[in-house]
């Protein structure tokens, strides 16, 4: 039985696939989109449901509403509207793939160190900081690892291999022109592994090999670029764009702090997690010990994120999301090594030992607290399970328009003499 589900491809397919699904519905049902919430998108999230309504509605992006994120941020809600209207479940769902595609690339690029069992249980060690980093979910940093996941897959894989295909190339450049069509400070694995590959070939000169990966590099992101400036030309949203996205943004670098105050943020972010902190540690023992000093470039990718998600200078707990990545390398070291040092099978089973006990500190009620506070009522309100308080006003109007008593019927608490009172109830069906 164990021979035949070892040799049969399919069935392992399938198996991590489940387990994929599985783990990421574990993640999202901290959302308060999820399908048994009873609470409201909250903070910007709930803005941006609005914003998309109305560009639904035949508004314009940076003209009649905006922000100062970016278009594919609006593009995706709008999708998740179309596929349930008047329903926060579309967004879900699409958050749900999001992150299956994320732990996916996760998996990819740490079978690139270690084996299938021990890959994907440097996986689950990655999903410990999500609890307090999440905040009821939906927000842009989270929107953006599927991006970030494959570009790290496809540099981490060059540096192993040597090997790089133009295809893979032209989509690590499309990634990053995607993932800063959602916020400016989302490209850190661009920021750090293009400048290292870059001055990597120019030590090795390998003229050559650098000239085609710039090609292919800039064919990817203008190539994505360009797609989305036509999006905007056609509504007339250029020069919004380049006011809210580019210029407002530019103005809030670090503009809320001095060098000290982005150093206790910085510290506050490094430590959120003890296994962020654990299994960089760990990792860094294992490379020194084996001398595999390329891998020390996981620190430094890891540093310039802690720096870019600093860049404004707030300790909103949210902007820590993009740090899960820089976890996924460590981890995978950590599970190589504890496998590669007892051997095949006793390899296997001491990983998952080891897994088992800081499964053990793993904060899994965290979680489920996290989780009942979307269902519950009476449960208190959890400083990390949400983005601040909502401002209801933006989504109960867009339910008020409509006089559709079934409707309005799925939504409860609601006020005919003040349609914005809605308290914390809206339906999500």
């Amino acid at each position: 039985m164990c021979r035949r589900f070892i040799e049969n491809k399919y069935l392992r397919r399938g198996v991590l696939l489940i387990f994929l699904a599985a783990v990421s519905l574990f993640v999202i049902m901290q959302s308060t989109q999820n399908p048994w919430s009873i609470r409201v998108p909250s903070g910007d999230v709930n803005q941006w449901f609005s914003m998309a309504i109305d560009m639904k509605q035949g508004g314009t992006l940076y003209v009649d509403v905006v922000d100062h994120k970016g278009p594919l941020l609006f593009m995706i809600f709008c999708a998740g509207i179309s596929l349930t209207p008047h329903s926060t479940l579309g967004v879900w769902l699409l958050e749900w793939l999001w992150w299956v595609i994320t732990f996916f690339l996760f998996y990819k690029t740490a079978r690139l160190y270690t084996q299938p069992v021990t890959a994907a249980l440097a996986v689950l060690l990655t999903v410990e900081p999500v609890q307090y980093f999440f905040q009821a979910g939906s927000l842009v940093e989270a929107w953006a690892l599927p991006f970030i996941s494959a570009s790290l897959f496809i540099f981490v894989k060059y540096l192993k291999s040597g090997v790089f295909r133009r295809a893979e190339v032209c989509v690590t450049g499309a990634a990053m022109t995607c993932a800063f069509m959602l916020n400016g400070n989302l490209i850190s694995v661009w920021a750090f592994f293009v400048p290292f590959i870059l001055v990597r070939l120019l030590i090795k000169k390998d003229f050559k090999t650098l000239g085609r990966c710039a090609l292919w590099f800039m064919l990817g992101m203008s190539g994505a670029a360009l797609l989305f400036a036509m999006w905007l030309y056609l509504f007339s949203s250029i020069s919004g764009f380049f006011k809210w996205q580019i210029l407002y943004n530019a103005d809030t670098i670090f503009q809320h702090g001095s060098i000290y105050h982005l150093y206790s943020l910085i510290m506050r972010f490094t430590y959120a997690s003890s296994y962020f902190v654990w299994l960089h540690l760990l990792a860094l023992c294992i490379i020194v010990r084996r001398k595999s000093y390329m891998d020390l470039a996981l620190f430094a990718y890891t540093g310039v994120t802690l720096l870019l998600v600093n860049t404004s200078g707030r300790d909103f707990a949210h902007y820590g999301i993009q740090l899960i990545p820089c976890a996924l390398l460590p981890a995978a070291i950590c599970m190589e090594a504890l496998y590669r040092f007892w051997g095949n099978k006793k390899g296997v089973i001491v990983s998952a030992l080891v897994f088992l006990l800081l499964w053990g500190r793993f904060d899994v009620e965290k979680f489920a607290e996290n989780i009942r506070w979307t269902m519950d009522e009476s449960s208190p309100w959890r400083e990390h399970a949400t983005y601040g308080y909502s401002d209801y006003q933006n989504v109960n109007r867009w339910i008020w328009q409509y006089d559709d008593e079934e409707l309005r019927g799925k939504v409860c608490g609601i006020d005919e003499d003040n349609p914005n009172d809605l308290g914390f109830k809206m339906q999500n069906r």
